[in-house]
């Protein structure tokens, strides 16, 4: 199992935070999708996704088990709600070239 990020000071924690401002993602050249739907379509489709984040949750109910191939990040639950532009996540984001 991979490490937990278990603070908001981490630093993977504050660059996927950091792409919730428009100005962020345009020198980043980078964008986040959330939802198991809309990260399974990307991947799918063979987008280069540079960071798979799930909260613990997901990843302790196998949901990876689809993105075979790339690294994961693990975020504590309590943290991973503050990642999400949605009320209710579903426990995945990745982060994608544009």
């Amino acid at each position: 199992m991979a490490d937990i990020i278990q603070t908001t000071k981490n630093k993977t924690y504050k660059y996927i935070k950091s792409l919730q401002q428009k100005k962020i993602r345009a020198q980043e050249g980078v964008f986040s999708v959330e939802g198991i739907k809309s990260v399974s379509d990307a991947f799918e489709a063979g987008k280069n996704i540079k960071i798979l984040a799930v909260s613990e949750s997901f990843y302790s109910e196998g949901g990876t088990s689809r993105f075979r191939g790339t690294d994961v990040v693990i975020i504590k639950d309590g943290l991973f709600q503050g990642l999400c532009d949605t009320k209710t996540p579903q426990g995945i984001i990745a982060v994608m070239d544009m």
